[in-house]
């Protein structure tokens, strides 16, 4: 039987709380193919942000450090286990998002000027590209999987994200759009301060309307900062264009927000505990591989390489203990996407059950026939 799909009694046990399947995205986030899709997204994403800041260094700070949970924590080194607090790992399981709000939080500033505002416009544009091919093929990835629909392999996923990269990236740039267009009407008021004395009276009298404007604009960053993984899911369940996305998922948050904030609850939950794991198990290799060597080899040269990584007396050797180090704690922090992704897709099918009944297992795509029946009601 095909690992994906459940026995009878898991999928009853499905039906009667179907809570269970965001923590079925728990074992989901594991899978290898989702891993590297992750890693060469945070890959991209880092090197295109790398280079806009070397074009415009006079606003490093609209970038975040993409490859920071790459990097080992100073309470983790050499160490087994994980010593960071509840806090620490909440905000490390929240990277994902802090990638989207970082830019978009410098591009709404009204301290910020054009030259920052457009850096971090660049940056948003670059995050949809990147994560609407690699967020669109894990979202692709999960949703066949949740649905228990016939398996599907790593190139297919890049496949249809490559096909469908058009709808993946521009339902997300839909509200940006949106919010410029809504922006307009701040800045014809704003040309109104610029008249002396009369001017900033006049503004005051009329500012309803900006506010009006910025109601609808604070909705739409909003359903951005929530909706934007389950746009990607959407279109990997079987969306027909960008505007189906956004019309469905804007739509699903609107009448089962309270669902959307219980299931966020539950795949944070779900997420510190796996996150726990992930560098339990990075951390924990990386240990005992360097006390395995350390049993022939020199305690202070691979005390100096496996955990500093860095040796002025041996620079390729460090250099290429670095690489690998790296490498593994890459991979761990890719788990963090695979898991944002694939929760996200659990969550948009819970949605759209909900609200329009649809059985979970109904996928439309192109080559994935909807598994019939509602025995086969999510993954194991």
């Amino acid at each position: 039987m095909d690992q994906d799909v459940p026995s009878r009694a898991q999928g009853s046990a499905y039906r009667l709380y179907p809570g269970l399947r965001l923590l079925a995205a728990l074992r989901l986030a594991f899978d290898p193919r989702k891993l590297v899709l992750a890693a060469l997204g945070l890959i991209l994403l880092h090197l295109g942000w790398w280079g806009l800041d070397l074009a415009l260094p006079a606003s490093p700070a609209v970038t975040p450090a993409v490859l920071d949970l790459a990097q080992p924590a100073a309470s983790t080194q050499g160490t087994l286990w994980p010593r960071e607090g509840v806090s620490a790992l909440t905000s490390r399981l929240a990277q994902p998002v802090r990638l989207l709000t970082t830019p978009l939080g410098a591009l709404l500033d009204p301290a910020s000027g054009w030259g920052t505002m457009g850096h971090a416009l660049l940056a948003l544009i670059w995050l949809m590209i990147v994560w609407g091919i690699c967020g669109g093929a894990l979202a692709r990835l999960a949703v066949v999987q949740l649905a228990a629909t016939p398996p599907c392999g790593l190139v297919a996923s890049l496949r249809f994200a490559l096909r469908s990269a058009g709808p993946l990236i521009g339902a997300p740039l839909c509200p940006l759009l949106a919010l410029g267009v809504c922006a307009l009407t701040g800045v014809a008021f704003g040309l109104l301060y610029w008249l002396p004395a009369v001017g900033p009276a006049l503004a005051g009298a009329g500012l309803i309307l900006p506010l009006l404007a910025g109601l609808v604009m604070a909705l739409l960053v909003a359903g951005l900062v929530a909706g934007w993984p389950l746009l990607h899911a959407a279109m990997a369940a079987g969306a027909e264009d960008a505007l189906d996305a956004l019309s469905r998922t804007f739509s699903y948050l609107n009448q089962r927000l309270g669902l959307f904030l219980a299931g966020l609850v539950l795949a944070w939950l779900a997420g510190i505990a796996g996150f726990l794991v992930v560098e339990l198990l990075a951390e924990g290799v990386i240990a005992l591989t360097q006390w395995s060597v350390s049993l022939s080899a020199p305690g202070a040269l691979t005390a100096e390489l496996f955990v500093e990584g860095d040796s002025p007396t041996h620079p390729i050797a460090a250099a290429t203990h670095r690489f690998w180090l790296s490498a593994v704690r890459l991979l761990a922090a890719g788990w963090t996407f695979s898991f944002f992704w694939t929760a996200a897709a659990g969550l948009y099918l819970w949605l759209r059950h909900e609200v329009d009944g649809t059985p979970w297992t109904d996928v439309d795509l192109p080559g994935v026939s909807p598994a019939a029946g509602s025995d086969r009601a999510g993954p194991s």
